[in-house]
């Protein structure tokens, strides 16, 4: 009975220890690793751009209406006579800071892979846009 006393105090002591050591370190990775994605704008300069995405059905985007909704895996196609502007700013302020800007010219083709920027300020991660 004593033994099976020694072996419950002990298996115990080991849970709390590793509680108390993981729960904080996995806390640490969430805070320094968790993202949300960028304020994405698009705008056309000139012609219509086509926005295309798996999931929605095909958006045209003509110039002087700008389209702020683009998210990663959408594809930006402009043809011989569009030229786009494509502008990505901080989620987090009231005021946005304006991060990268990209400018479309024509015939080409622009997938956004990633757009992402870090969630909590302890993040060592850079904005990757």
């Amino acid at each position: 009975m004593q033994r099976l006393a020694w072996v419950t105090l002990l298996l115990s002591f080991a849970a709390c220890v590793g509680l108390s050591i993981l729960v904080p370190w996995q806390i640490l990775i969430y805070l320094r690793t968790s993202h949300i994605g960028t304020q994405t704008r698009v705008a056309a300069l000139s012609g219509i751009l086509r926005l295309e995405h798996p999931e929605r059905e095909p958006v045209a985007i003509t110039p002087g209406v700008p389209y702020s909704r683009l998210v990663e895996g959408d594809l930006l196609i402009t043809d011989a006579q569009s030229q786009g502007l494509v502008i990505f700013s901080e989620p987090l302020f009231s005021a946005p800071q304006d991060l990268a800007a990209i400018q479309i010219y024509p015939n080409t083709q622009v997938e956004v892979q990633r757009a992402r920027y870090p969630r909590f300020g302890i993040s060592p991660e850079p904005a990757r846009t």
